[in-house]
């Protein structure tokens, strides 16, 4: 089934405000849509469930993959809702299509800019003409910024801005206020207030006034969070593998119900556990230190290992170092190095 999706232009984009969970949400009205769209970011933990059988479709003819399906419960205007929507990665945070209206009898009062459902009228939030123009941020009041530091200030975006809406803010283009500012995501709500991160690089103190431009910042559709995927999947691979390892050797000497337990447990902890001999892992917040006084140093004098055992001694030594478990000395106490052959036949080395 292919399914349209209506293009609005934002200054004829029209939303209402409402919650999901207890996160807020811009609930965009298309009845250009025959259904209901949501972005899979605001789903949280639902169940999703397959929708093969759906394409959508945009009124420009481009095609946009359906990840599933979800019936999700939701709030507009304080009244509860419950509907199915198709999860997509669709620029709105969520899209009420024509089968939603339908389902509750929901129309559309252009004149009076509200969505009436029964008795009740929900005003419509429409947004403002210059949504994708840059606005800028000024100072709530006067500050004095000291030489060469860094500071947050709070600033209020201008214009009129009646949605809770994500920003980019950036330095502000044409000021010469001598401010450096931190690029942030904030997020607008109603009193228009932000945080804005900025820094004096100059050897004298920067006194900026109530109402200063300190910053421009820019409307934000939608976050994408990226990782190193191939690196991500190297790691988790290497780790299973370290940890099968580990759990086939308990097998043999554990019963049914330790060996699940043994399990659970490793699983729950594999972020701590090494992934293979040359995965050490130490602290720096605690630093040993034994204090010897006035005693003198005590230098052993070093055993000549057989030469089967030298190399394997070199070797050791260096995996070591390399691993920063060990570091070159030159302290006036001194004890040899002793190879120990434990019980699977390879040697540990006992300072």
């Amino acid at each position: 089934m292919v399914i349209s999706v209506t293009v609005l232009g934002r200054n004829r984009s029209l939303k209402v405000q409402g919650k999901i969970g207890h996160g807020c949400c811009a609930f965009l009205l298309d009845t250009g849509a025959s259904r209901s769209i949501i972005r899979p970011d605001y789903i949280g933990d639902q169940e999703i469930t397959e929708a093969n059988s759906y394409t959508l479709k945009t009124a420009s003819g481009e095609l946009i993959p359906v990840l599933g399906q979800v019936k999700l419960n939701f709030e507009i205007q304080t009244q509860p809702f419950c509907h199915e929507f198709l999860i997509a990665n669709v620029t709105d945070e969520c899209i009420l299509g024509l089968d939603f209206m339908q389902a509750f009898g929901l129309s559309l009062n252009m004149v009076n800019g509200t969505l009436q459902y029964a008795n009740m009228e929900i005003p419509l939030l429409e947004e403002d003409k210059g949504y994708g123009q840059a606005r800028r941020i000024l100072l709530v009041e006067d500050t004095t910024i000291p030489a060469q530091s860094e500071c947050i200030l709070w600033g209020k975006v201008e214009g009129h801005c009646k949605t809770i809406s994500t920003k980019l803010v950036e330095t502000a283009r044409g000021t010469e206020n001598s401010l450096a500012v931190g690029k942030t995501l904030v997020v607008s709500v109603g009193d228009r207030k932000v945080p804005v991160r900025v820094m004096n690089l100059y050897s004298q103190e920067n006194k900026l006034r109530a109402g200063s431009v300190i910053a421009d910042c820019y409307p934000v559709d939608l976050i994408t969070q990226c990782r190193d995927a191939e690196g991500s999947t190297n790691t988790v691979a290497k780790e299973s593998a370290q940890i099968h390892k580990i759990l086939t050797k308990m097998e043999e000497n554990l019963s049914m119900e330790e060996y699940n337990k043994a399990e659970k447990l490793i699983l729950e902890f594999m972020d701590i556990m090494p992934c293979d001999e040359d995965d050490c892992g130490r602290t720096n917040l605690v630093q040993h230190r034994i204090d010897t006084g006035s005693a003198r140093p005590i230098r052993q004098p070093p055993r000549r290992l057989p030469l089967a055992k030298q190399q394997e001694a070199i070797d050791m030594l260096e995996r070591m170092k390399q691993q920063g478990v060990i570091e070159p000395s030159n302290s006036p106490w001194c004890s040899p190095v002793v190879l120990v052959k434990k019980e699977r036949w390879d040697f540990t080395v006992l300072c």
